[in-house]
């Protein structure tokens, strides 16, 4: 098992381990042990790649959390991500936070929250933006509640997601602080008004082990395949391939029977495609 997988587990078994709470873990990113964030995970691997680090620029307090692509021999570019679980019991109308960001060759930075209820998500929120922040600015990824369900745990993944050209370059990079739960949600949302555009989320959670939840969105109803396939081309896996409302729709993919690893994640519906990647992490 490689150390991304281990530190996959270890979160698991952390939240296993955690007394009801209804807060995020280290919301200010203040407390650090062993060069990563307190009740955080991150996908550093010790002598080899640190994307994540404690940085001394912060909103608030002493110090923030800083993602940046960095260079990883025989991998080229590997791109930061983080992530944090957590028991949580309420019904928060979003996720706020502050940020900074530099983007080099369109790569953008995702802030992506999950409330399940027994390991089934039941809302869902995404921020994601390309452009470049050079002072604190204010983020808001709005909650979108599948049901009326009170959830059970919260995840929150904070990332950059590759350009155009599927990769993460060299000196793109974020700094966060300050993250917080607003509001409360008093209506299923996910039934409100429709998408303006075409999209394809990055699914969460990512890395995963070994299922994961793609997000996309549809202005307007037509015909849609996703598929699913490895770095060199080959089709693991349609999840869909039919016709689809308009409207904001969610699938997950199990890989339980595929070897760890890069893979890819392509939309098509009508003139409009969009590929992203995923991690399977054993």
């Amino acid at each position: 098992m490689n150390r991304l997988a281990l530190y996959a587990v270890a979160g698991l078994a952390l939240l296993g381990a955690m007394n009801a709470v209804a807060q995020i873990p280290n919301a200010g990113f203040e407390t650090w042990s062993a060069g990563a964030p307190a009740g955080w995970i991150t996908n550093n691997i010790p002598t080899l790649a640190t994307p994540i680090t404690q940085s001394s620029s912060a909103h608030s307090g002493l110090s923030s959390l800083k993602g940046q692509v960095v260079s990883f021999t025989g991998l080229g570019a590997y791109g930061p991500v983080a992530w944090a679980f957590a028991p949580y019991n309420q019904r928060p109308a979003a996720l706020t936070g502050y940020y900074q960001f530099t983007s080099v060759q369109s790569d953008s930075f995702a802030v992506v929250v999950l409330l399940t209820k027994g390991g089934s998500p039941i809302a869902g929120g995404v921020f994601e933006s390309g452009a470049g922040r050079t002072t604190w600015t204010q983020f808001t990824a709005p909650l979108e509640y599948a049901n009326a369900d009170v959830p059970d745990s919260l995840y929150i993944e904070v990332l950059i997601v590759p350009g155009a050209d599927d990769s993460v370059h060299i000196g793109s990079q974020f700094l966060l602080d300050d993250l917080s739960l607003t509001g409360t949600a008093t209506s299923v949302e996910i039934e409100g008004s429709l998408p303006q555009a075409y999209a394809l989320r990055q699914s969460y959670p990512n890395p995963f082990n070994p299922s994961t939840v793609i997000r996309y969105e549809l202005p307007a109803a037509g015909h849609v395949t996703l598929s699913v396939f490895t770095v060199l081309g080959q089709e693991v896996a349609t999840l869909i391939d039919g016709e689809r409302p308009a409207g904001v729709h969610e699938v997950r993919f199990d890989a339980a029977d595929l070897p760890s690893g890069v893979y890819l994640y392509r939309i098509q519906s009508g003139s409009f495609t969009q590929t992203r990647k995923m991690a399977l992490a054993r």
